[in-house]
């Protein structure tokens, strides 16, 4: 290897370089011929999962030999690009032999079809490496059979079959996925080609459920939200407003049935209606609720309408109405997606119906809803409404990932109603932010007035339209970020000695150790002649400078000891983020780390003279903005966690004028939930046997053939734990979910929790709004999946009893483990 010959003055003999470096070659070139050779092998053998684990592994042999040869990573690239090839060739190979049966004339069966493309469907889960090309080919099949004369039915046969009828093989205790999960799996995944077989579960598990107008309504109670006592409600307002949308959307669904209603019809009256009602009852360019109050029920069977529609294939529809019109198969109706009544009553609880003695408003208003109850279709169909009416609608959320989930799941219906410019998706915070922007560019007129320009204030955005807040879980409004928090607003003030100040505190990053060093590097800064020039051409804004090269000095030195929070360098998005919830936010900056991050992976940056251009500038304070100064026309929100709340929270809710919440029953009848009969939920450990205590719990599951998802409280203790001796030493290697990863990662990687023998490891934050849903029949026959917690060392860390990551010495901490199954 370079620098080997050197060595030659301290030892005995001549050093045969040549022939080490010709040995070490060989080795190399060996050892990855025997990685894609197993991968060969466990190809033929469908181990797709162990494919997987041989190109991860060529890959990280790869990036290892490159940084000292480039010619033999080149060569073990060659071998990984073998190893694709061939898995690729198989795709290939299933896919257009798939196709061509699928075109066939002859009538393929349901068994030997489903059986083709759940093969596919297990490399596309188990081998993600390839999930692009394998997913589009099985796309490219399913496009084939849903072009046939047939297809329609062919398809809700297929999907049935591969809910229920798909033979286990062999044994997949290791974490392989089984066949029945790949199939299931798969139907879930591609529900654009088996959305009648979804609603036909979704039906199964909630229409037998379903009950009379007067019996839902029965059973919803509205209680105060300071006290928890009942409140009256008009229950003969609440079951007239249902029965006045079924009626309209009953109609509606005969039509449907009868293949005579389409989308642009159930549009076109709707259009109608609105129009009408702008003309009578107009208040500028809105129209109020509460004078329409009657007009509430035709208007939402429009909007369910339109969902029940393009939650369905047409070609099934159209199936449907000739199976009827035959006296044909009554079954396949069952495929078809519609509301229920408890959904109804929720949105109608927001417009005022069943409130007493109300006044000429409408009441801000709460409604408790299970989980899996269809928060984000009741939100999604009350924006609409709102919209309809005239009103600007913001949806907001915890989560970032979860907004553009339910915004995407409704756009199509918001476009198709006109209303997609009236209603936005975000979190709470972002919502404040943007009602701070309305008050004008800030940011422009502090750099104005830095300058010594006289600032020039334009008008601030006003909107003509009154606006409705909806929120998804009633804790946004208690969330660390939003509660006491403010929006400080920073102007980026570019200057080329800025930039070379902050380079030079980069290059001298070595010196800073301590506060004393920071505090030494700053004193030598201000004699430097970037800082005078500075000073001497913005004379008024010395103040700011000096202040604000004081903070560059500081933020080196928590940059280089790594206090929080600290900055991640996000590849897909090319910038510099912080951990917000369950997503890296590029947008916030926390004192001058961001430069300095981005000085560190000025590398990894495809166009990094212009990033660094844009992010190396002064950062000055333009103002304060509480988020918590929100106030919209209307606030109505669902969440499953209002009789949770304390007082201090509900003082909190009250805060907003949400004087009421209303509890609605399950969609899915009483609830049966119970955490599986355990004695050992609670275990307390040494402080010292932390990490053991977390790997042997997870042994145990796993032993169980079971899956568990542990979540910690922070990344860095996720990592510690990994980097200890009982994290490597799990019984088969688990998959991180962490912040950092993209969208689309973190997706896959929450589907496949809850696989037989799967070990998760995740941040606190993934332990809500997350969807960990199995497909897996022998994890549900095994006893489920088990989640693990250590709650009492999560308190202890934010309290500050905690340090570097671990409880400090002699403390005890709890194990908070349960198991339960899933659907």
């Amino acid at each position: 290897m370079p620098g080997w010959s050197g060595l030659e003055p301290f030892v005995g003999s001549k050093v045969p370089v040549e022939e080490l470096q010709e040995k070490i070659h060989l080795a190399i070139s060996r050892h990855a011929n025997t990685i894609s050779a197993t991968g060969s092998h466990e190809l033929e053998k469908q181990w797709y999962r162990s494919v997987e684990d041989n190109l991860n592994k060529l890959d990280e042999f790869q990036r290892c030999v490159s940084r000292v040869s480039s010619a033999l990573g080149r060569q073990i690239q060659e071998e990984r690009d073998h190893l694709r090839s061939k898995i690729k060739k198989d795709v290939d190979e299933m896919a257009t032999s798939a196709s061509q049966r699928a075109r066939s004339v002859q009538t393929q069966t349901v068994p030997m079809f489903a059986s083709d493309i759940t093969t596919l469907a297990l490399i596309w889960f188990e081998i993600p490496s390839l999930e692009k090309h394998t997913s589009q080919r099985l796309q490219n099949v399913l496009s084939d059979v849903s072009a046939r004369q047939d297809g329609a039915s062919f398809l809700f046969d297929l999907g049935r079959h591969l809910q229920e009828g798909v033979a286990e093989e062999g044994d997949a205790s290791d974490g392989t996925m089984s066949r029945p999960t790949a199939a299931r799996r798969l139907v879930s995944e591609l529900k654009q080609y088996f959305r009648a077989v979804d609603n036909l579960q979704y039906n199964r598990a909630t229409q037998k459920m379903q009950k009379a107008p007067d019996a839902c309504v029965s059973e919803l109670r509205s209680k105060s939200i300071e006290s928890d006592q009942e409140m009256p409600v008009d229950s003969q307002d609440l079951a007239d407003g249902l029965r006045t949308f079924l009626a309209h959307y009953g109609r509606m669904y005969d039509e449907l049935k009868r293949d005579e209603l389409d989308i642009s019809k159930v549009l076109a009256k709707s259009r109608a209606r609105v129009s009408e009602l702008l003309q009578q009852h107009s208040v500028g360019w809105h129209v109020d609720p509460k004078v329409v109050k009657q007009d509430i029920p035709e208007l939402l069977a429009y909007v369910f309408m339109h969902y029940t529609m393009t939650s369905t294939n047409d070609a099934y529809l159209r199936l449907v109405a000739g199976a009827i019109a035959e006296g044909k198969d009554q079954d396949l109706e069952a495929g078809i997606r519609t509301p229920h009544n408890i959904q109804v009553l929720a949105v109608l609880r927001f417009f005022g119906f069943g409130d007493k003695d109300a006044g000429p408003m409408l009441a801000n208003q709460l409604v408790q809803v299970e989980t899996g109850g269809g928060k984000s279709l009741i939100l999604g169909s009350a924006a609409t409404v709102f919209a309809l009416l005239g009103f600007r609608v913001r949806v907001v959320c915890y989560s970032n990932d979860l907004s553009k989930r339910d915004e995407s799941e409704f756009r199509q219906t918001f476009t198709d109603f006109g209303v997609l410019q009236l209603i936005k998706y975000s979190r709470i915070t972002t919502y404040s932010e943007d009602l701070v922007a309305t008050l004008g560019d800030t940011r422009s007129l502090t750099r104005q007035l830095l300058q010594g320009d006289a600032p020039v204030a334009p008008a601030p955005k006003h909107h003509d339209l009154p606006e409705v807040l909806l929120f998804d879980e009633v804790d946004v409004f208690m969330s660390p970020s939003y509660l006491g928090k403010t929006h400080d607003l920073m102007a980026r003030w570019h200057h080329k000695h800025l930039q070379d100040i902050l380079r030079e505190l980069w290059a001298r990053r070595s010196e800073v150790t301590s506060l004393n060093d920071a505090s030494l590097l700053c004193d030598d800064l201000r004699s430097s002649r970037e800082y005078l020039g500075l000073v001497r051409s913005f004379k008024d804004a010395a103040y700011v400078i000096d202040t604000q090269v004081a903070s560059m000095c500081t933020s080196l030195y928590e940059y280089m000891q790594k206090v929080p929070p600290i900055p991640y360098f996000d590849d897909a998005q090319q910038c510099v983020g912080y951990k917000v919830h369950d997503a890296i936010d590029c947008a916030a900056v926390d004192g001058y780390k961001t430069a300095f991050a981005l000085l560190a992976n000025h590398n990894r940056l495809t166009n990094a003279s212009q990033k660094l251009d844009e992010n190396l500038a002064m950062l000055v304070p333009c103002g304060q903005f509480s988020y918590a100064n929100i106030n919209p026309s209307y606030i109505f929100g669902v969440s499953g966690t209002v009789a949770q709340l304390d007082m201090y929270q509900r003082a909190e809710v009250v805060r907003y004028g949400i004087l009421a919440y209303t509890t609605v029953p399950s969609v899915f009848g009483k609830s049966d939930f119970r955490f599986l009969e355990q004695d050992d939920a609670i275990k307390v450990f040494a402080a010292t046997d932390y990490f053991q205590a977390i790997a042997v719990a997870i042994k145990q599951v796993i032993l169980k053939k079971r899956a568990i998802i542990v979540f910690f409280e922070s990344a860095p203790i996720l990592r510690n734990f990994m980097a200890s001796s009982f994290g490597s030493a799990l019984p088969t290697s688990p998959q991180l979910l962490v912040e950092d990863l993209v969208h689309d990662e973190k997706l896959r990687r929450t589907k496949k929790a809850a696989v037989t023998g799967q070990i998760t490891l995740a941040t606190s934050v993934f332990g809500r709004g997350s969807d960990f849903t199995s497909y897996d029949s022998r994890l549900q026959e095994n006893g489920g999946f088990t989640s693990c917690t250590p709650l009492s060392h999560a308190r202890q860390a934010r309290s500050g009893r905690v340090r570097g990551g671990l409880p400090g010495k002699g403390k005890k901490v709890p194990l908070v483990s349960f198991s339960m199954p899933m659907t």
